[in-house]
């Protein structure tokens, strides 16, 4: 359905304002107040991902967002790159029924490799192309503890493929997951996920371990499988003392997907294998963390099986922490760290099989000016085969009055390019790709303003950003010869990306909660411009209802406005989508129906110019705990 562009953004907008509002005054007409543990704000969450270390949200030196396990629940999405529709400055592209992308401000495309994803801070990006399989983690959607989100480079702490954000699931432990749960959803599409978890605590140790399996159908051909994949993850942890313990994780996930590639590339059935391995030394002042991540991809174009893709990746990656406080002048609360990071990947697509050694050392000082005035200061200096790159971050905190939150961030980032970018030398039927060794790194540099405030005595939380982004050398694949068409990689892209996110959370009542945002982004490309752009303007609002009784109930809609996939690929016309469910839990059990509605509109729309229609799904959840 096409829409009246910005004219319907900006009714979802105010009318959920309006709700907000009428519906205060309503509930502070007939009561004083809601109990304090209702209140927005009485509990201030804590995050890790801004500065690698626990502190408030409020003293984060990042834009950073927290979708919580409770959300999940209550959302009906049974994908996590879904889930972060809801946020500002958060782009989504969902182009097959197994395959949804995601960017941060105005960057995004296909397979987007510049978002560094990290489950428990393990990299899961695959170093062949530098993307993420969102919809092939190891991990299932019940055990997420929460996901942090960084709107905003991360080069400072976390290097190369930190250019426009970070997103890291956060698991929970297995005293959070103590017990069975067993997890069975199904609807159309043949989409069915099933799932199984089990965690227990014993004396200094402790266990969890899931598996699972999801299939669902096309979009555009049910009956066709479009992915079918397997899971498992577990999880051992020896508490050494009060302070420390040691974890040792591993999992995989097998199976076939749908894999959609950008310009000429089309689609690909493909048969992609991860397996990880991870053992971790916790401490409060700073951590050993060690990881061995494996993936294989192997698949061909659909009607052309002569056209095939092949990859292996080994990565083998050792970072350490330690962090510690002083006091000169002022106090200082400093964390330093280094890591190292070694890939070998071979691929039918490349000149020949390649390895690197990567290494990286970062100092971050959070100096503590006053009570009110909060100054973090960092760097990081990464050494790469082909480059070496220092990404500085300051951010200045101001904390006027309680619940006031002011911050001023300023930083640089890069992402490396990717060994599809460097060493290419295919043939996809009559077109050749051809890498290019002399490539450098892509650069952002990044300005944000942010400010947080209370509202209606604290039944809501309003936030507004103003940001600014200057990218330079963006590497594009650019037509060197017309016949037969050779294309190879140049840094020839520029784009300057600014805006502006507002949003608001809302208590309306004691079983009534919201939320409303609204992005504004214009995006100006450089003389090249066939990087992706982004709608100038999207909105996302949202109601949750919790009863006594046990029922649950939320809807939320997603409006996005026009916008240019590429130069050469067409456009995607506005659209809303409408997601809906609702839930009852039976009394004195931990048993739960759900039945979650994705698309309610019924609207044939595309997020792609060239992806498939997304169709209407229907799901019914049935999670049971003992």
């Amino acid at each position: 359905m096409k829409l009246n562009g910005r004219k319907t953004g900006f009714l979802l907008f105010f009318i959920s304002l309006a709700v907000f509002v009428l519906s205060s005054f309503t509930v502070m007409a007939r009561e004083e107040g809601l109990p304090t543990e209702l209140l927005i704000f009485e509990e201030v969450p804590v995050v890790i991902t801004a500065s690698k270390y626990e502190q408030p949200i409020t003293e984060a030196p990042s834009t950073i967002s927290i979708i919580t396990s409770e959300e999940i629940r209550q959302s009906g999405i049974r994908n996590i790159p879904e889930l972060l529709r809801s946020l500002p400055g958060v782009e989504i592209i969902t182009s097959k029924a197994s395959q949804t992308d995601v960017g941060i401000r105005g960057d995004l495309g296909l397979l987007y490799n510049g978002l560094l994803v990290m489950i428990d801070g393990r990299s899961v990006y695959q170093d062949f192309q530098g993307a993420t399989a969102w919809r092939r983690l190891e991990i299932g959607l019940e055990e997420v503890d929460r996901i942090e989100i960084i709107r905003g480079p991360g080069s400072a702490l976390y290097g190369a493929n930190a250019f426009t954000g970070v997103v890291n699931i956060i698991t929970k432990s297995p005293e959070k997951m103590k017990g069975t749960l067993v997890s069975l959803s199904g609807g159309n599409f043949s989409s069915r996920d099933l799932a199984l978890y089990h965690a227990d605590v014993k004396d200094n140790f402790s266990y969890k371990v899931s598996g699972g399996w999801e299939e669902t159908d096309r979009w555009n051909n049910p009956g066709e499988d479009s992915m079918d994949a397997s899971r498992f993850n577990g999880v051992v942890e020896y508490e050494i003392d009060e302070k420390s313990k040691f974890v040792l994780s591993t999992g995989m996930n097998t199976g076939e997907s749908e894999i959609f590639l950008s310009g000429m590339g089309g689609t690909y059935d493909m048969d992609i294998d991860s397996t990880y391995l991870k053992a971790e030394y916790k401490h409060p002042q700073g951590y050993i963390r060690t990881f061995w991540n494996r993936n294989k991809v192997e698949g061909s174009r659909q009607g052309a099986m002569n056209l095939r893709i092949s990859a292996l990746s080994n990565v083998s990656d050792l970072e350490l922490q330690h962090s510690f406080d002083f006091d000169f002048c002022v106090g200082h609360h400093v964390t330093w760290g280094a890591s190292y990071r070694h890939n070998t990947i071979s691929s039918g697509q490349l000149d020949e099989s390649h390895e690197s050694n990567l290494f990286a050392v970062y100092l971050q000082d959070e100096l503590r000016l006053n009570d009110k005035l909060l100054l973090n200061l960092g760097a990081r200096f990464d050494h790469h085969p082909i480059s070496k790159e220092v990404s500085p971050r300051g951010s200045l905190i101001y904390i006027p009055k309680e619940d006031h939150v002011v911050r001023l961030v300023a930083g640089t980032s890069f992402r490396a390019p990717s060994y599809v970018e460097l060493y290419s030398n295919t043939t996809q039927g009559i077109i050749t790709f051809l890498g290019n060794r002399d490539l450098n790194p892509e650069e952002i540099v990044s300005y944000d303003v942010g400010y947080e405030f209370p509202m209606f005595k604290k039944k809501a939380k309003g936030r507004i950003n103003f940001f600014y982004n200057e990218m330079d050398k963006i590497i594009e694949d650019i037509l060197i010869a017309p016949l037969p068409p050779t294309f190879m990689y140049f840094n020839d892209g520029k784009k300057n990306v600014r805006g502006c996110e507002a949003g608001l959370d809302f208590l309306i009542t004691d079983w009534l909660t919201g939320f409303t945002n609204y992005t504004y982004q214009r995006v100006k490309d450089g003389p090249v411009g066939t990087r992706n752009s982004a709608p100038e303007y999207k909105v996302n609002t949202g109601l949750r209802c919790n009863f006594d009784n046990g029922l649950s109930a939320g809807v939320t809609a997603h409006y996005v406005d026009t916008y240019e996939t590429d130069t050469t690929m067409g456009k995607v016309d506005s659209y809303v989508l409408l997601n809906g469910r609702i839930g009852y839990k039976f009394p004195n059990t931990d048993t739960e129906i759900a039945i979650a509605v994705y698309n309610m509109l019924h609207d044939r729309l595309r997020q792609y110019s060239t992806g498939d229609e997304v169709g209407t799904k229907g799901t019914l959840t049935i999670n049971c705990k003992f």
